[in-house]
């Protein structure tokens, strides 16, 4: 009869025409403070910025670095000494070190005021992507695409203190605040936390002596 339901597996009406979309958020147009070019002779790869807030470090293609000072808006030195493309630059906390990570296989560590080279850290067997301070800047941690590891090194000493290896290749590591984890980032999609207290002996640093780290 007319007043009969309809059957359920009837499709429903579409509605004519589709809800309308949220309101995007407005564009902000913030305007650049200054630009900083011309000094490096191949793409810049990476920057840092100072824990002062008053220096600025970029790591370029050309194998150098350069440090800038935000109050004169000028080039103060550049480092050279890698042999190829640096991929990283890291302050320590007290800003008396940069840290820079390098196509080389090597972490160099810098003395900011002079722009000497402390210490160069050799243990990786490939491409080294970041190198990043603890946070009481005792240590860093590196990571490398090319050997699939990640180093912990004594920053007094340039010693590796322990390796922990990965499934694939890794692009970054960091230290938890209070130094106990560190965090890596790998090319297989993976974020990994590996717990410092699990750490056996053995070898693994490349000839610098330490242990191997597990995974969490």
């Amino acid at each position: 009869s007319s007043g009969a339901a309809a059957p359920a597996d009837l499709p429903l009406p579409r509605p004519s025409h589709p809800p309308p979309r949220p309101p995007s958020a407005p564009t902000v147009n913030i305007p650049c403070m200054k630009t900083f070019q011309g000094d490096h002779a191949s793409p810049i790869t990476a920057v840092a910025l100072s824990h002062s807030g008053l220096l600025l470090a970029t790591a370029s293609r050309d194998h150098t670095a350069n440090l800038y000072s935000l109050a004169t808006n000028s080039l103060v030195r550049t480092f050279k000494g890698h042999l190829d493309a640096v991929r990283s630059v890291a302050f320590s906390p007290d800003d008396r070190l940069l840290a820079t990570a390098s196509h080389d296989d090597t972490v160099t560590l810098w003395d900011v005021d002079s722009g000497n080279s402390v210490r160069t850290l050799e243990g990786h067997n490939g491409w080294v992507f970041t190198a990043n301070f603890s946070a009481d800047g005792k240590q860093l941690v590196s990571a490398s695409s090319a050997d699939k590891t990640s180093k912990i090194w004594d920053v007094a000493s340039g010693r590796c203190l322990a390796t922990f290896p990965a499934p694939n290749g890794l692009f970054d590591a960091r230290f938890s605040p209070d130094g106990s984890r560190v965090v890596t980032a790998s090319r297989d999609g993976y974020a990994e936390i590996w717990e410092r207290s699990s750490s056996r002996s053995g070898g693994g640093c490349g000839g610098g002596g330490g242990g191997e780290l597990g995974g969490g």
